[in-house]
């Protein structure tokens, strides 16, 4: 990110969309669309896998990082809101919002500071 912040014009925008699923769901309908909020970082090493990577970050944790990068702005648009209230939730998330972990798909934009 902080390479797409150095590469933008002043003013410049950039738009992300991420999808926030368990990539699993989209093969198994018995598997719920976020359900590697159930596992700890200790156990998502041991069960992740590299040919079916599946990004963990939350909306906020997104937000944060374009903030972290110099991003202005942290326009976001929840997509899909997925109930997690019957999934048990690893300690990781435990802190994260109702809404955070109910994305299902995060559209978001951000823009690069004017210059002064």
């Amino acid at each position: 990110m902080r390479d797409i912040h150095r590469l933008l014009k002043p003013e410049g925008r950039t738009f992300n969309q991420f999808d926030l699923t368990d990539h699993i769901s989209k093969y198994d309908p018995k598997a719920h669309p976020k359900n590697y909020l159930r596992f700890t970082d200790k156990e998502w090493a041991i069960i992740g896998n590299d040919v079916q990577y599946i990004n963990r970050i939350q909306a906020d944790e997104w937000a944060e990082l374009f903030s972290e990068a110099g991003f202005l702005g942290d326009l976001f648009d929840p997509i899909l809101n997925i109930p997690v209230d019957t999934l048990p939730i690893a300690p990781r998330f435990a802190q994260t919002s109702p809404k955070d972990l109910e994305c299902g798909y995060l559209v978001m934009v951000h823009q690069k500071a004017p210059i002064q």
